[in-house]
């Protein structure tokens, strides 16, 4: 089984902003998962829909503060809280709040399970 630390994939610039791509680290392959890296006012993910991939996504703030902006909603969020965007169409955007912030994204097309009915926030 595949193990990745922070330190092990390295922070890439890409049109989206600073991320560490895991999906070949970790051999997987059924679904995207990347870690946004940004320091405070930086934009993590630009304001963005999914309509075109029907892509769902799932959001976990791994380290700082980040604002979620999903379809107009601003939500400030911690460590440790799950935002999700199961609606494609939704448009979605994040701004780090605190230097050091790290958000892992998750995102694929829908398959099985319940249909979703806008954004959500669960804080743990």
């Amino acid at each position: 089984m595949p193990i990745v630390k922070p330190g092990d994939v390295p922070v890439v610039m890409t049109e989206y902003g600073p991320w560490q791509a895991l999906n070949a680290p970790l051999g997987i392959t059924g679904f995207g998962a990347n870690v946004f890296c940004a320091g405070a006012g930086d934009d993590i993910d630009m304001e963005h829909h999914e309509a075109e991939s029907n892509q769902e996504e799932l959001y976990v703030v791994l380290a700082g503060r980040a604002a979620f902006t999903i379809d107009g909603v601003e939500h400030e969020v911690g460590v440790g809280t799950i935002m999700g965007a199961p609606d494609p169409a939704a448009l979605r955007s994040i701004r780090a709040l605190e230097d050091g912030t790290r958000i892992l994204c998750i995102g694929a097309q829908p398959g099985t399970g319940d249909e979703g009915y806008g954004a959500f926030v669960v804080p743990l």
